[in-house]
Protein backbone atom coordinates (compact mmCIF):
# COMPACT_ATOMS: atom_id res chain seq x y z
CA UNK A 1 0.00 0.00 0.00
CA UNK A 2 2.60 2.74 0.88
CA UNK A 3 4.70 1.46 -2.42
CA UNK A 4 1.46 2.49 -4.40
CA UNK A 5 0.83 5.98 -2.58
CA UNK A 6 3.97 6.80 -3.28
CA UNK A 7 3.62 6.41 -6.98
CA UNK A 8 0.44 8.22 -6.86
CA UNK A 9 2.06 10.69 -4.75
CA UNK A 10 5.32 11.58 -7.34
CA UNK A 11 5.39 14.33 -9.32
CA UNK A 12 8.34 15.05 -12.18
CA UNK A 13 9.15 17.83 -12.57
CA UNK A 14 12.23 19.74 -14.51
CA UNK A 15 15.38 18.71 -13.00
CA UNK A 16 14.48 17.12 -9.56
CA UNK A 17 11.68 14.48 -8.44
CA UNK A 18 9.57 15.06 -4.97
CA UNK A 19 9.33 11.55 -2.66
CA UNK A 20 6.43 11.58 -0.69
CA UNK A 21 6.56 8.91 2.37
CA UNK A 22 3.34 9.14 4.71
CA UNK A 23 3.31 7.50 8.44
CA UNK A 24 0.63 5.06 9.43
CA UNK A 25 -2.46 6.76 11.12
CA UNK A 26 -2.54 7.67 14.78
CA UNK A 27 -5.93 8.42 16.19
CA UNK A 28 -6.46 11.74 17.87
CA UNK A 29 -7.69 12.02 21.73
CA UNK A 30 -9.58 15.56 22.22
CA UNK A 31 -6.86 16.34 24.48
CA UNK A 32 -4.40 15.68 21.80
CA UNK A 33 -1.60 17.53 21.24
CA UNK A 34 2.17 17.22 19.29
CA UNK A 35 5.08 18.99 18.14
CA UNK A 36 7.51 18.09 15.78
CA UNK A 37 11.00 18.00 17.25
CA UNK A 38 13.10 17.70 14.45
CA UNK A 39 15.44 15.42 12.49
CA UNK A 40 17.80 13.27 14.43
CA UNK A 41 20.07 10.74 13.30
CA UNK A 42 18.22 9.90 10.17
CA UNK A 43 14.85 9.94 12.03
CA UNK A 44 11.94 12.10 12.38
CA UNK A 45 11.04 12.95 16.27
CA UNK A 46 7.56 13.25 17.24
CA UNK A 47 6.46 14.92 20.81
CA UNK A 48 2.97 13.69 21.95
CA UNK A 49 1.19 14.64 25.45
CA UNK A 50 -2.43 13.12 26.27
CA UNK A 51 -4.09 13.11 29.79
CA UNK A 52 -1.20 14.35 31.06
CA UNK A 53 1.46 11.96 29.96
CA UNK A 54 4.60 13.02 27.81
CA UNK A 55 5.22 10.65 24.47
CA UNK A 56 7.70 10.28 21.98
CA UNK A 57 8.01 8.53 18.68
CA UNK A 58 10.78 7.82 16.15
CA UNK A 59 9.92 7.85 12.69
CA UNK A 60 12.39 5.91 9.85
CA UNK A 61 13.01 7.13 6.57
CA UNK A 62 9.80 5.33 5.62
CA UNK A 63 7.75 7.27 8.08
CA UNK A 64 7.47 3.72 10.05
CA UNK A 65 7.06 4.40 13.97
CA UNK A 66 10.58 2.45 14.91
CA UNK A 67 10.10 3.13 18.43
CA UNK A 68 7.63 5.02 20.84
CA UNK A 69 8.49 5.66 24.77
CA UNK A 70 5.87 6.87 27.27
CA UNK A 71 8.03 8.99 29.56
CA UNK A 72 7.49 8.01 33.47
CA UNK A 73 6.70 11.20 35.25
CA UNK A 74 5.30 10.31 38.58
CA UNK A 75 4.51 14.02 39.38
CA UNK A 76 0.84 15.70 38.28
CA UNK A 77 0.30 19.10 36.80
CA UNK A 78 2.95 19.18 33.93
CA UNK A 79 2.87 21.75 31.56
CA UNK A 80 5.20 21.26 28.41
CA UNK A 81 7.38 24.45 27.39
CA UNK A 82 9.36 23.10 24.22
CA UNK A 83 12.32 20.81 22.86
CA UNK A 84 15.41 22.40 21.27
CA UNK A 85 17.62 20.27 18.95
CA UNK A 86 21.56 19.73 18.46
CA UNK A 87 22.94 17.57 16.13
CA UNK A 88 23.20 14.46 18.51
CA UNK A 89 20.69 15.37 21.04
CA UNK A 90 17.20 16.88 21.78
CA UNK A 91 16.27 18.68 25.04
CA UNK A 92 13.16 18.91 26.47
CA UNK A 93 11.82 21.60 28.81
CA UNK A 94 8.77 21.17 31.29
CA UNK A 95 7.57 22.35 34.16
CA UNK A 96 5.66 20.52 37.21
CA UNK A 97 3.66 21.50 40.82
CA UNK A 98 4.66 19.96 43.73
CA UNK A 99 3.43 20.90 47.24
CA UNK A 100 2.84 24.41 46.21
CA UNK A 101 6.09 24.61 44.49
CA UNK A 102 6.43 24.31 41.12
CA UNK A 103 9.90 23.18 39.06
CA UNK A 104 11.01 23.54 35.98
CA UNK A 105 13.15 21.39 34.42
CA UNK A 106 15.48 20.15 31.03
CA UNK A 107 15.85 16.43 30.14
CA UNK A 108 18.05 15.60 27.10
CA UNK A 109 17.53 12.95 25.69
CA UNK A 110 19.07 10.80 22.47
CA UNK A 111 17.66 9.61 19.46
CA UNK A 112 17.20 6.05 21.04
CA UNK A 113 15.33 8.66 23.62
CA UNK A 114 17.99 7.44 26.48
CA UNK A 115 18.04 9.71 29.12
CA UNK A 116 21.61 11.13 29.04
CA UNK A 117 21.24 14.38 31.52
CA UNK A 118 18.62 16.10 33.32
CA UNK A 119 18.51 19.23 35.90
CA UNK A 120 16.20 21.31 37.65
CA UNK A 121 16.55 24.96 36.20
CA UNK A 122 14.60 26.88 38.59
CA UNK A 123 12.14 26.35 41.77
CA UNK A 124 9.27 28.76 42.18
CA UNK A 125 8.13 28.49 46.03
CA UNK A 126 4.11 28.47 46.89
CA UNK A 127 1.90 30.48 44.55
CA UNK A 128 -1.65 30.81 44.10
CA UNK A 129 -1.28 30.07 40.53
CA UNK A 130 1.53 28.28 39.45
CA UNK A 131 3.86 29.88 36.86
CA UNK A 132 3.32 29.28 32.92
CA UNK A 133 6.56 29.99 30.48
CA UNK A 134 6.28 30.83 26.96
CA UNK A 135 9.68 29.96 25.35
CA UNK A 136 12.09 31.24 22.61
CA UNK A 137 14.91 29.60 20.92
CA UNK A 138 18.06 31.16 19.33
CA UNK A 139 18.86 30.59 15.60
CA UNK A 140 21.60 27.88 16.66
CA UNK A 141 19.28 26.30 19.21
CA UNK A 142 21.33 26.19 22.05
CA UNK A 143 19.70 28.88 23.75
CA UNK A 144 16.22 28.80 25.41
CA UNK A 145 14.58 32.02 26.62
CA UNK A 146 11.63 31.22 29.00
CA UNK A 147 9.55 33.71 30.43
CA UNK A 148 6.54 33.89 32.89
CA UNK A 149 4.20 37.11 32.60
CA UNK A 150 3.22 37.89 36.28
CA UNK A 151 0.00 40.12 37.13
CA UNK A 152 0.44 41.44 33.46
CA UNK A 153 3.19 43.64 34.87
CA UNK A 154 6.21 42.02 34.79
CA UNK A 155 8.37 39.17 33.05
CA UNK A 156 9.92 36.56 35.10
CA UNK A 157 13.14 35.07 32.60
CA UNK A 158 15.33 32.44 32.68
CA UNK A 159 18.01 31.96 30.20
CA UNK A 160 19.23 28.35 29.86
CA UNK A 161 22.34 26.92 27.91
CA UNK A 162 21.06 23.24 26.65
CA UNK A 163 24.61 22.54 25.66
CA UNK A 164 26.49 22.68 29.26
CA UNK A 165 22.73 22.45 30.63
CA UNK A 166 23.05 25.29 32.89
CA UNK A 167 21.38 28.12 33.61
CA UNK A 168 23.04 31.27 32.21
CA UNK A 169 20.80 34.42 33.86
CA UNK A 170 17.67 35.14 35.34
CA UNK A 171 16.39 38.49 35.50
CA UNK A 172 12.86 39.96 36.06
CA UNK A 173 11.59 42.97 33.62
CA UNK A 174 10.03 45.42 35.48
CA UNK A 175 9.31 48.11 32.41
CA UNK A 176 7.47 51.84 33.72
CA UNK A 177 3.99 52.28 32.50
CA UNK A 178 3.78 48.47 31.11
CA UNK A 179 0.71 46.23 30.66
CA UNK A 180 1.79 42.94 29.01
CA UNK A 181 -1.29 42.41 26.72
CA UNK A 182 -1.58 45.83 25.71
CA UNK A 183 2.10 46.54 25.33
CA UNK A 184 3.97 43.32 24.71
CA UNK A 185 5.91 42.81 21.32
CA UNK A 186 7.94 40.33 21.27
CA UNK A 187 11.02 38.85 23.23
CA UNK A 188 14.41 38.02 20.83
CA UNK A 189 17.15 35.36 22.29
CA UNK A 190 20.07 35.88 20.25
CA UNK A 191 23.10 33.54 19.47
CA UNK A 192 25.21 34.16 22.57
CA UNK A 193 22.69 34.29 25.53
CA UNK A 194 21.41 37.96 25.20
CA UNK A 195 17.90 38.41 25.86
CA UNK A 196 15.74 41.49 23.97
CA UNK A 197 12.70 42.39 25.30
CA UNK A 198 10.64 44.64 22.59
CA UNK A 199 7.59 46.92 23.69
CA UNK A 200 5.49 49.37 22.22
CA UNK A 201 4.36 52.98 22.95
CA UNK A 202 1.05 55.29 22.09
CA UNK A 203 0.96 53.76 18.63
CA UNK A 204 -2.53 55.80 17.89
CA UNK A 205 -3.26 58.37 16.38
CA UNK A 206 -3.84 60.99 19.33
CA UNK A 207 -0.15 60.36 20.69
CA UNK A 208 1.35 59.81 17.09
CA UNK A 209 4.41 62.20 18.49
CA UNK A 210 5.14 60.08 20.96
CA UNK A 211 4.77 57.12 19.39
CA UNK A 212 7.80 54.33 20.07
CA UNK A 213 9.55 51.08 20.37
CA UNK A 214 11.10 50.52 23.98
CA UNK A 215 13.90 47.75 23.63
CA UNK A 216 15.10 46.48 27.02
CA UNK A 217 18.38 43.99 26.44
CA UNK A 218 20.11 41.97 28.93
CA UNK A 219 23.10 39.32 29.13
CA UNK A 220 25.37 37.47 31.50
CA UNK A 221 27.85 40.36 31.55
CA UNK A 222 25.20 42.84 32.56
CA UNK A 223 24.37 44.03 36.07
CA UNK A 224 21.16 45.78 34.86
CA UNK A 225 19.39 45.48 31.58
CA UNK A 226 19.63 48.52 29.02
CA UNK A 227 16.63 50.33 28.10
CA UNK A 228 16.53 52.50 24.70
CA UNK A 229 14.20 54.05 22.63
CA UNK A 230 13.25 54.07 18.85
CA UNK A 231 11.05 56.79 17.63
CA UNK A 232 8.22 56.26 14.92
CA UNK A 233 8.66 59.31 13.28
CA UNK A 234 4.97 60.43 13.88
CA UNK A 235 3.56 57.52 12.41
CA UNK A 236 1.83 54.32 13.38
CA UNK A 237 1.85 50.76 12.61
CA UNK A 238 -0.50 48.63 11.16
CA UNK A 239 1.46 45.50 11.84
CA UNK A 240 4.80 44.75 12.09
CA UNK A 241 7.12 41.79 13.61
CA UNK A 242 10.64 41.39 14.94
CA UNK A 243 13.71 39.26 14.63
CA UNK A 244 17.27 39.20 15.69
CA UNK A 245 20.56 39.02 13.12
CA UNK A 246 23.21 37.32 14.44
CA UNK A 247 25.35 38.10 11.35
CA UNK A 248 25.02 41.66 11.90
CA UNK A 249 24.26 41.98 15.64
CA UNK A 250 21.25 43.74 15.39
CA UNK A 251 17.40 43.98 15.87
CA UNK A 252 15.33 44.05 13.11
CA UNK A 253 11.69 44.57 11.87
CA UNK A 254 9.53 45.02 8.73
CA UNK A 255 6.23 46.21 9.06
CA UNK A 256 3.14 47.71 7.50
CA UNK A 257 2.49 51.77 7.98
CA UNK A 258 -1.71 52.52 9.09
CA UNK A 259 -3.67 55.37 8.26
CA UNK A 260 -4.94 57.57 10.95
CA UNK A 261 -7.03 55.58 11.71
CA UNK A 262 -5.29 52.12 11.83
CA UNK A 263 -8.24 50.19 9.53
CA UNK A 264 -5.64 50.35 6.25
CA UNK A 265 -1.95 49.80 5.70
CA UNK A 266 -0.78 52.58 3.46
CA UNK A 267 2.90 51.50 3.39
CA UNK A 268 5.49 49.30 4.31
CA UNK A 269 8.87 49.90 7.04
CA UNK A 270 12.18 48.61 7.82
CA UNK A 271 14.05 49.11 10.72
CA UNK A 272 17.18 47.94 12.06
CA UNK A 273 18.86 48.97 15.83
CA UNK A 274 21.91 48.04 17.25
CA UNK A 275 21.76 46.99 21.37
CA UNK A 276 25.45 48.14 21.65
CA UNK A 277 24.90 51.24 20.29
CA UNK A 278 21.42 52.39 19.40
CA UNK A 279 22.50 55.54 17.93
CA UNK A 280 23.65 52.70 15.06
CA UNK A 281 19.94 52.17 13.38
CA UNK A 282 17.84 52.59 10.55
CA UNK A 283 14.44 53.25 10.33
CA UNK A 284 12.64 54.17 6.58
CA UNK A 285 9.23 54.24 4.99
CA UNK A 286 7.58 53.47 1.84
CA UNK A 287 4.30 54.27 0.60
CA UNK A 288 2.35 51.94 -1.61
CA UNK A 289 1.79 53.60 -5.28
CA UNK A 290 -1.78 53.24 -6.68
CA UNK A 291 -0.81 51.20 -9.19
CA UNK A 292 0.10 48.37 -6.60
CA UNK A 293 -2.91 48.89 -4.22
CA UNK A 294 -4.88 47.78 -7.31
CA UNK A 295 -3.04 44.88 -8.04
CA UNK A 296 -3.73 43.68 -4.55
CA UNK A 297 -7.20 44.75 -4.64
CA UNK A 298 -8.32 43.33 -8.16
CA UNK A 299 -12.17 43.35 -8.57
CA UNK A 300 -12.82 45.18 -5.21
CA UNK A 301 -13.57 48.86 -5.69
CA UNK A 302 -12.57 51.03 -3.37
CA UNK A 303 -13.73 54.81 -2.50
CA UNK A 304 -9.66 55.40 -1.56
CA UNK A 305 -7.26 53.76 -2.93
CA UNK A 306 -4.74 54.75 -0.45
CA UNK A 307 -4.51 51.14 0.85
CA UNK A 308 -5.75 48.07 1.66
CA UNK A 309 -7.12 46.15 5.23
CA UNK A 310 -6.94 42.49 5.89
CA UNK A 311 -3.82 42.14 5.67
CA UNK A 312 -0.75 40.52 8.53
CA UNK A 313 2.56 40.20 8.46
CA UNK A 314 3.53 36.63 8.75
CA UNK A 315 7.14 36.45 9.16
CA UNK A 316 10.61 37.95 8.01
CA UNK A 317 13.55 36.52 6.28
CA UNK A 318 16.85 37.62 7.30
CA UNK A 319 18.76 38.63 4.37
CA UNK A 320 22.59 37.62 4.75
CA UNK A 321 23.94 41.48 3.36
CA UNK A 322 21.23 42.84 6.74
CA UNK A 323 18.56 43.25 4.80
CA UNK A 324 14.86 41.45 4.70
CA UNK A 325 12.14 39.97 2.87
CA UNK A 326 8.95 40.95 4.87
CA UNK A 327 5.67 38.59 4.06
CA UNK A 328 2.54 39.36 4.48
CA UNK A 329 -0.87 37.75 3.93
CA UNK A 330 -4.17 39.04 2.94
CA UNK A 331 -7.00 37.13 5.55
CA UNK A 332 -10.04 37.77 6.70
CA UNK A 333 -12.61 36.33 9.10
CA UNK A 334 -16.59 36.78 9.06
CA UNK A 335 -19.26 35.37 12.15
CA UNK A 336 -22.58 35.43 10.71
CA UNK A 337 -26.09 33.67 12.43
CA UNK A 338 -27.35 30.09 10.71
CA UNK A 339 -30.37 29.39 10.68
CA UNK A 340 -31.74 27.13 13.55
CA UNK A 341 -29.22 24.32 14.84
CA UNK A 342 -30.77 21.20 16.34
CA UNK A 343 -28.89 20.55 19.80
CA UNK A 344 -28.76 17.22 20.70
CA UNK A 345 -27.95 18.65 24.39
CA UNK A 346 -30.62 21.30 24.51
CA UNK A 347 -33.48 18.95 23.07
CA UNK A 348 -34.36 21.72 21.26
CA UNK A 349 -33.70 23.88 17.83
CA UNK A 350 -30.90 26.97 18.50
CA UNK A 351 -29.75 29.19 16.62
CA UNK A 352 -25.79 29.56 15.84
CA UNK A 353 -22.59 31.05 14.49
CA UNK A 354 -20.49 29.96 11.68
CA UNK A 355 -17.12 31.08 11.31
CA UNK A 356 -15.76 31.45 7.68
CA UNK A 357 -12.14 31.92 6.73
CA UNK A 358 -10.06 33.85 3.80
CA UNK A 359 -6.55 33.58 3.30
CA UNK A 360 -6.11 34.74 0.04
CA UNK A 361 -2.73 36.51 -1.57
CA UNK A 362 0.93 36.57 -0.20
CA UNK A 363 3.08 39.70 -0.85
CA UNK A 364 6.67 39.69 -0.56
CA UNK A 365 8.91 42.78 -0.20
CA UNK A 366 12.91 42.34 -0.65
CA UNK A 367 14.25 45.54 1.56
CA UNK A 368 17.70 46.05 1.33
CA UNK A 369 19.82 46.74 4.96
CA UNK A 370 19.53 50.63 3.82
CA UNK A 371 15.37 50.40 4.25
CA UNK A 372 15.21 50.66 -0.04
CA UNK A 373 12.96 48.51 -2.01
CA UNK A 374 15.05 45.80 -3.98
CA UNK A 375 11.66 44.39 -5.43
CA UNK A 376 7.87 43.44 -4.52
CA UNK A 377 5.29 40.56 -5.44
CA UNK A 378 2.40 39.30 -5.32
CA UNK A 379 1.40 35.28 -5.09
CA UNK A 380 -1.75 35.38 -5.99
CA UNK A 381 -3.67 32.05 -4.12
CA UNK A 382 -7.26 32.31 -2.33
CA UNK A 383 -8.46 29.59 0.75
CA UNK A 384 -11.94 29.60 2.26
CA UNK A 385 -12.76 27.21 4.72
CA UNK A 386 -15.65 27.29 7.35
CA UNK A 387 -15.81 26.53 11.07
CA UNK A 388 -12.16 25.07 11.49
CA UNK A 389 -9.86 28.05 12.76
CA UNK A 390 -8.54 28.33 9.73
CA UNK A 391 -6.04 25.42 10.52
CA UNK A 392 -5.49 24.11 6.33
CA UNK A 393 -5.29 27.61 5.51
CA UNK A 394 -1.55 29.88 4.71
CA UNK A 395 1.10 28.34 3.79
CA UNK A 396 4.68 26.86 4.82
CA UNK A 397 7.88 28.89 3.48
CA UNK A 398 10.49 26.30 2.80
CA UNK A 399 13.97 27.83 2.92
CA UNK A 400 16.96 27.33 0.41
CA UNK A 401 20.02 28.81 -0.70
CA UNK A 402 18.85 29.20 -4.30
CA UNK A 403 14.90 30.32 -3.56
CA UNK A 404 12.31 29.99 -1.57
CA UNK A 405 9.34 27.61 -1.84
CA UNK A 406 5.73 28.40 -0.01
CA UNK A 407 3.85 25.58 -0.52
CA UNK A 408 -0.08 25.66 0.24
CA UNK A 409 -3.57 24.06 -0.26
CA UNK A 410 -5.23 24.78 -3.28
CA UNK A 411 -8.19 24.08 -1.86
CA UNK A 412 -9.31 23.55 1.63
CA UNK A 413 -10.90 20.23 1.44
CA UNK A 414 -11.03 16.15 2.13
CA UNK A 415 -9.21 16.22 -1.52
CA UNK A 416 -7.13 18.69 -2.75
CA UNK A 417 -4.24 19.88 -4.97
CA UNK A 418 -0.87 20.99 -2.87
CA UNK A 419 0.83 23.72 -4.75
CA UNK A 420 3.91 26.07 -4.42
CA UNK A 421 5.42 29.39 -5.78
CA UNK A 422 8.76 29.24 -6.36
CA UNK A 423 10.69 32.36 -5.75
CA UNK A 424 14.45 33.02 -6.81
CA UNK A 425 16.41 36.24 -5.18
CA UNK A 426 15.93 38.13 -8.08
CA UNK A 427 11.87 38.39 -7.54
CA UNK A 428 10.71 36.08 -10.09
CA UNK A 429 8.02 33.51 -9.08
CA UNK A 430 6.91 30.15 -10.81
CA UNK A 431 3.82 28.42 -9.47
CA UNK A 432 3.86 24.67 -9.69
CA UNK A 433 1.61 21.60 -8.40
CA UNK A 434 3.29 19.28 -6.40
CA UNK A 435 0.79 16.69 -5.06
CA UNK A 436 -2.46 15.96 -4.76
CA UNK A 437 -4.04 14.34 -1.60
CA UNK A 438 -6.82 12.52 -3.63
CA UNK A 439 -7.75 8.87 -2.37
CA UNK A 440 -4.83 9.00 0.17
CA UNK A 441 -7.16 10.27 3.19
CA UNK A 442 -5.02 13.21 4.02
CA UNK A 443 -5.48 16.71 5.24
CA UNK A 444 -2.10 19.03 5.37
CA UNK A 445 -1.58 21.54 8.34
CA UNK A 446 1.30 23.03 6.46
CA UNK A 447 1.37 25.96 8.93
CA UNK A 448 2.72 23.11 11.67
CA UNK A 449 5.09 21.62 9.62
CA UNK A 450 8.97 22.08 9.81
CA UNK A 451 11.64 21.78 7.49
CA UNK A 452 14.43 18.89 8.75
CA UNK A 453 16.78 19.31 6.26
CA UNK A 454 18.37 21.85 3.46
CA UNK A 455 16.34 19.92 1.16
CA UNK A 456 13.36 18.09 3.22
CA UNK A 457 10.08 18.60 5.45
CA UNK A 458 7.44 17.07 7.63
CA UNK A 459 3.83 17.91 7.34
CA UNK A 460 1.43 16.99 10.20
CA UNK A 461 -2.16 15.67 8.69
CA UNK A 462 -5.05 15.99 10.37
CA UNK A 463 -8.09 14.22 9.03
CA UNK A 464 -11.38 12.92 11.41
CA UNK A 465 -9.62 12.69 13.98
CA UNK A 466 -7.04 10.59 12.35
CA UNK A 467 -3.17 12.00 12.54
CA UNK A 468 -0.16 11.15 10.02
CA UNK A 469 2.86 12.64 8.96
CA UNK A 470 4.36 13.12 5.90
CA UNK A 471 8.02 13.66 4.33
CA UNK A 472 8.57 15.75 1.49
CA UNK A 473 11.77 15.53 -0.50
CA UNK A 474 12.70 17.37 -3.02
Amino acid sequence: YSVITILILMVNTVGFTQNIEISEEQSMRTDYTYEIIGQLDGQVLLFKEESNEFILQAFNDKMKVTKEKKLAFKQSYMKYIGTTTSRKDFTLLFSFRKRGDTFVKAHKYNSKFELIDSTTIETYERRAFAPEFAMEISQNRRYALMYNVEKDKYLETLLFDTKTMKLVWEQTFMPDDFYFKRDFMDFLVDNKGGGHLIISHDNQKSKMETNRLEFISFDVSMETPKNYILSLSDKIWYDILFDYDNRHQKIVAGGLVSNDFQTKAIGYFYLNISPKNESDQVLKYHKFNQKFVQDVLGKEKPRKREGFAEVDVQEIVLRSDGGILLIAERNRIYVRQSGNVNSAYAGRNISGNQTDYYYDDVLVFSIHPTGDLHWKEILYKKQYSQDDNAMYSSYFLLKTRSSLRFLYNDEISQENPVNEYILTGSGEPDRKNIMNTQGVKLMLVLKKSMQVSANEIVIPSERRRQFKLVKLKY
